[in-house]
């Protein structure tokens, strides 16, 4: 037998092989025009049930993941009154099929001190799908009366430290960042004019 017939009769029995693997699709469109009702009916409900549930029950399941950029981008000092501009990046991602999206950060000094406040610029709502992972860039203003805070410290370090807290699109905490041994802090440096993450005491990254 030649090479030639040899191959010819490989693919023959490649495709004979592939037929016997592959539906016939004249007795699906058959089973199909003659049972449509019946899968109509099975279908049906099986979607709405699925609808409903997506948009009564299901919620955004929206995790940071990762720590990606924290600094200091100005520092402005008038009459005593410093007002430090920073930006922090931090990488969520959504675990659940609804999507959703970080609708609002809280930055709260750790200190009760009325010669500190914080204010919060603005938080990238950018949506989050199933599965995704997006950057969000949040941004904020820590106002300190460095007079005051002197005083009231003569001798302690010219730092303050924050906590995070951060709510999806239905008002859930999906990020509360207030131990140090769970999570890690900021910390921003009046005197050196830096801000830094502390890491928590467990050694997580």
């Amino acid at each position: 037998m030649s090479k030639k017939k040899r191959q010819q009769n490989r693919e023959q029995k490649k495709r004979e092989e592939l037929k016997r693997w592959l539906p016939d699709w004249k007795r699906v469109k058959t089973f199909l025009g003659t049972h449509w009702l019946g899968l109509l009916g099975i279908l049906v409900p099986l979607i709405a049930a699925f609808v409903i549930y997506y948009f009564t029950v299901a919620e955004p399941d929206i995790r940071v993941t990762e720590w990606v950029k924290v600094e200091e981008t100005d520092n402005r000092l008038n009459d005593g009154i410093s007002e430090t501009y920073c930006k922090v990046i931090l990488r969520f991602k959504n675990f659940s099929s609804k999507a959703g999206y970080v609708d609002r950060v809280e930055f709260n000094p750790a200190s009760l001190s009325p010669s500190i406040s914080v204010k919060v610029l603005d938080v990238d709502k950018v949506r989050i799908g199933w599965r995704e992972e997006r950057d969000i860039l949040m941004r904020f203003i820590l106002t300190k009366d460095i007079r005051s805070i002197a005083h009231e410290e003569p001798d302690g370090p010219m730092t303050v430290n924050l906590t995070i807290k951060a709510y999806d699109n239905t008002g859930k905490l999906i990020l509360n960042m207030r131990d140090t041994s769970q999570t890690g802090r900021l910390q921003v440096d009046i005197n050196k004019r830096t801000i830094q993450r502390l890491r928590p005491l467990d050694g997580t990254p």
